[in-house]
């Protein structure tokens, strides 16, 4: 199943984070709403004070994490132990004696600009911290963090009510780079892996596939391009359905899986998080034929376990297809404006310029050779 004790929430494609709510805590098995409320600029800027910030937290039920140090990093009080930042929007739980709310904000959100002003600054200065303005992503709810890199326009997924631009209609994705560029490489990620808990079922070369890295702490993990965390990992999770359902913005699963493997997963996405929720271990027979459909491989890979693909050795390396990067898939990304159509699918995403012209790259599309 997903990791369904999370420790980030997304809010990052949100018309604005809502602010604190003081309702009760949902039942245990309650989905988090599925909607934001609108906040007016007014709103958020009375939360840009630490002081507004800390009169959130009265009924903190956390001892060993201090109230006024989760102000400080720039969270309100949200439910539970969840807190959330008014500038990123993102929200984090589970907190653990020895957590530091700075630093668990900096891992889990390092684009925020509350986060980004400090690191300028080597403090943050209330009035220079200015939330940015987000929009809500329906195919992300809890067991993730969406970064600005996952959704490079404004762009809700799945059954928002806005429509989607137009360069995304059309398969075009704008190009911002990966989050964290020294995990751009399947090799680097898998390296990361050094350390990853034994008990853990999950095979760090399926993660590291699917654009994952380790974080060295639990079973945490990162996608290195569009910075999205997941952790809880359980032995049937599919990497690369985990990725789609929490990220569904992320360009790099779009380019590897393909636009229509993440919106069948965003199709499913209530029945598949029910089902699981409900079962807390497997899904149901019929829930399971469901994801078969979406996701073929991810079936076959449950009943044997798979190899990791060879290499076709005999395949000439002067072969005009293969990607001038890694020299072993097919070429599969054109990019724009130069129109060079260089690296495959997995590589492509973490170059931004162009590795013939040396253009820089404004935006990729998939693009397959007949």
């Amino acid at each position: 199943m997903a990791p369904d004790v999370v420790r980030v929430i997304p809010q990052e494609e949100r018309s604005g984070p809502p602010l604190p709510n003081n309702v009760k805590p949902p039942a245990a098995h309650q989905a988090p709403l599925t909607a934001a409320a609108n906040t007016t600029t007014t709103d958020r800027n009375r939360y840009s004070l630490e002081s507004e910030r800390l009169k959130t937290f009265t009924n903190w039920p956390v001892p060993f994490i201090e109230k006024r140090e989760l102000a400080s990093a720039g969270f309100v009080y949200k439910y539970r132990d969840v807190v959330q930042c008014i500038y990123c929007g993102v929200e984090i739980g589970e907190w653990e004696e020895g957590d530091e709310p700075i630093v668990e904000h900096e891992r889990w959100a390092p684009l925020c600009p509350f986060i980004r002003n400090r690191t300028v600054n080597g403090s943050t200065t209330e009035q220079n911290a200015v939330p940015r303005t987000i929009s809500y992503d329906t195919c992300g709810l809890y067991g993730t963090e969406i970064r600005p890199n996952s959704s490079p326009e404004p762009t809700p997924s799945c059954s928002s009510t806005e429509s989607a631009p137009t360069l995304d209609k059309l398969g075009i994705h704008t190009n911002t780079g990966p989050v964290w560029p020294k995990y751009s490489t399947q090799e680097a990620r898998l390296a990361s892996f050094d350390g990853w808990p034994l008990a853990i079922k999950q095979r760090p070369d399926k993660l590291s596939e699917a654009g994952f890295f380790y974080t060295g702490k639990g079973d945490q993990t990162v996608c290195f391009h569009c910075g999205g965390g997941l952790k809880d990992w359980e032995e049937a999770d599919d990497p690369w359905v985990e990725h789609a359902l929490w990220f569904s913005k992320c360009v790099f699963v779009i380019l590897v899986k393909g636009k229509d493997f993440v919106d069948n997963i965003c199709q499913n996405k209530d029945a598949i998080i029910t089902a699981k929720e409900a079962t807390n271990i497997k899904l149901p027979p019929n829930l399971q034929e469901a994801v078969k459909v979406v996701n073929p491989e991810a079936a076959s890979a449950a009943s044997s376990e798979q190899q990791l693909p060879v290499l076709n050795t005999e395949r000439e390396i002067d072969d005009p297809r293969i990607c001038k990067i890694c020299f072993q898939e097919e070429m599969g990304v054109l990019f724009l404006p130069c129109g060079h159509i260089v690296a495959c699918v997995k590589c492509a995403p973490s170059l931004s310029s162009c590795a013939v012209c040396r253009k820089p790259v404004s935006a990729t599309v998939r693009a397959f050779l007949s």
